[in-house]
């Protein structure tokens, strides 16, 4: 009988936390929510709010057992009352909170009952595991020596075992498809360019197919000298592009040795501006502020990367060390050939999401490159870091520091311009990928203070132990909404900040023809998306969801 009260204080409570979370999981957070992604967030919050309520509900099932029955259902009932009360208001919260969004075709309420029914069923199933797993250790206890606890304990054991087996030959499987894919140059693009400027051209000392698909578009990407005075120029020179695979070479030193080779064939070191890139997790070095640069200084550039992987950022966070130190050699060696140059080119650092935070550490590994006080970089000229993942980085470290700049979108920048800032941040306010930390679990943020906030960030937006911290996880993931040729300031989607930017950051005497230049990057990426796609471009009022690498 004392079994069985348990059981019904149980299932009684995990369906009041499945039902109270189900309504919380309504709730705006960063971005806005298609019917998939508010499922993903309830059924995460309602499967974590069973697992608290059963909790709660076994611990007081001695006061069930002298109550009866009534208790339960009222709470459940009382649940019930609540989860729609507090769901419908949150799902009409989330209508104004995403203006600068545009319009959301999403159904929260389909998502939230999808999400509930499935953390339900999950509930329901590990319930059932659970209940097995007991029976067959009473049953082992019966012809075997040893309590029906132990059975359990070792039956439970040995299923969490095979199920781990079987998700990491899984997941091994799907890295392997994605290192694939990564190293798949796109069919478009498989023929090596006939540019004499970049890698993988006539007489290139890499490989056009070690560069991999990322590697493969970045050369591809590059602005000519004829498409420079085409935008109104009145002369330009051919800007030159370097990007090294991780397959080009076996080793850091020896990928960095084969850039600074490929430099000095393309003679990189005659022109005014080199910057060097970070990439993110599977190569990717973002071609618009490249571009931008190259219209702004009239081709006189060249830029170079050096790949450190093929797996998306999710999947590279244990690659940052060897990110970092790959970024730093290339700055080291850039600075060693050219110190002795009686005009030596400016040295411009660029760093997007992960390629952010890789090349942050790398100026932090020792020696340090960057004095925190005084906010100076050696070796460097100037340096601009974007959507810098959250947690501990060089972009805290001078989030207070007077002589740096730090601003969560192009109109933000400070008139006049500064002189003298080395070192420019870039981050959205509601961006989930700067915003994410797992200190969201346990401790309130700043930034979810009292309105008024950061731009974007709901104000029904609020801080809950844990559960904040799932719907930010799963914000990351839904945080790159882009639209070919669509330039907007949201969310990890920094587009129409990118050329403001580079031009404050790096030449900043030519911020004036910013306008003109946003236009010719979007007709530029509208013209790659529709070669990628095989010749038809994809309307620009259809979202296309993009990975955080991107």
């Amino acid at each position: 009988m004392a079994g069985m009260t348990t059981a019904r204080s149980t299932l009684a409570g995990a369906t009041v936390g499945l039902l109270l979370a189900g309504g919380a999981s309504l709730r705006p957070s960063l971005t806005p929510r298609s019917t998939l992604h508010q499922g993903l967030v309830t059924g995460v919050m309602g499967a974590t709010g069973a697992l608290a309520g059963a909790a709660v509900g076994a611990a007081t099932a001695p006061v069930t057992r002298r109550t009866g029955t009534w208790l339960p259902t009222l709470a459940v009932g009382a649940a019930a009352v609540a989860a729609v009360v507090q769901g419908r208001k949150h799902a009409h919260a989330q209508v104004g909170s995403y203006p600068e969004w545009g319009v959301t075709e999403g159904q929260p309420a389909l998502g939230a009952l999808a999400g509930g029914a499935a953390a339900a069923g999950l509930s329901a199933g590990v319930a059932a595991i659970g209940s097995e797993l007991g029976s067959a250790g009473e049953m082992l206890s019966d012809k075997l020596p040893g309590s029906a606890a132990l059975w359990t304990t070792a039956a439970t054991g040995t299923a969490l075992g095979a199920l781990t087996i079987g998700v990491k030959t899984a997941l091994a499987r799907v890295l392997g498809g994605l290192a694939v894919s990564g190293a798949t140059v796109d069919p478009a693009l498989a023929e090596p360019p006939d540019d004499p400027y970049v890698t993988g051209g006539p007489g290139s000392l890499v490989p056009y197919d070690s560069l991999s698909r990322e590697g493969c578009r970045f050369v591809n990407w590059r602005v000519s000298a004829a498409e420079i005075r085409e935008a109104g120029a009145p002369s330009a020179a051919d800007p030159v592009r370097v990007f090294i695979g991780v397959e080009s070479a076996p080793g850091i030193t020896e990928r960095v040795e084969l850039a600074l080779a490929e430099l000095d064939r393309l003679d990189a070191w005659s022109k005014s501006y080199i910057i060097a890139v970070s990439p993110a997790g599977t190569g990717y070095a973002n071609s618009v502020p490249v571009e931008a640069l190259e219209f702004l200084t009239d081709g006189d550039c060249a830029s170079v990367a050096v790949q450190y992987g093929l797996l998306p950022s999710m999947f590279s966070l244990n690659k940052v060390d060897i990110a970092a130190q790959t970024f730093r050699e290339l700055i080291d060696r850039i600075h060693a050939r050219t110190r002795g140059m009686a005009k030596p080119p400016r040295l411009l650092l660029y760093g997007e999401s992960l390629g952010a935070e890789a090349a942050e550490h790398g100026l932090l590994m020792d020696p340090p490159l960057v004095d925190i006080p005084t906010a100076h970089m050696d070796r460097a000229d100037a340096a601009l870091f974007v959507g810098t993942p959250g947690g501990r980085s060089l972009r805290n470290d001078l989030l207070d520091n007077p002589g740096t700049v730090h601003v969560d979108r192009w109109q933000a920048l400070p008139d006049p311009l500064p002189t003298g800032i080395q070192l420019w941040f870039l981050e959205h306010d509601a961006d989930p990928v700067t915003r994410f930390d797992r200190t969201l679990m346990w401790r309130k943020p700043a930034w979810l203070g009292a309105p008024p906030r950061g731009r974007n960030i709901p104000d029904d937006m609020n801080w809950v132990p844990v559960t904040t911290w799932e719907q930010v996880l799963l914000d990351v993931a839904y945080a790159t909404q882009s639209q070919s040729g669509v330039f907007r300031s949201v969310g990890h989607d920094y587009r129409a900040d990118l050329a403001p930017l580079v031009a404050a950051a790096f030449v900043p005497d030519q911020i004036d023809r910013v306008p003109h230049i946003q236009i010719l990057l979007s007709d530029r990426e509208v013209a790659r998306d529709r070669l990628l796609a095989g010749g038809s471009a994809q309307p620009a009022d259809e979202p296309t969801q993009v990975s955080s690498d991107a």
